[in-house]
């Protein structure tokens, strides 16, 4: 399963998103997060990719 979760906002949007893509990877599924430049670090080592969207 492919999975892609979008998020606009603070921290406070993204990482709720971020612990659904990870609970997601661990079931098997490749997941995608699509957020805002500024958190692009956050998806490492979560088993998710990112990408980012806005401006830089």
């Amino acid at each position: 399963m492919r999975v892609l979760l979008s998020t606009i906002g603070s921290l406070g949007e993204v990482q709720p998103m971020l612990a659904v893509g990870m609970e997601l990877a661990g079931l098997g599924a490749e997941v995608r997060v699509c957020a805002p430049p500024d958190f692009r670090g956050l998806p490492r080592g979560s088993g998710t990719s990112s990408w980012r969207w806005g401006p830089k």
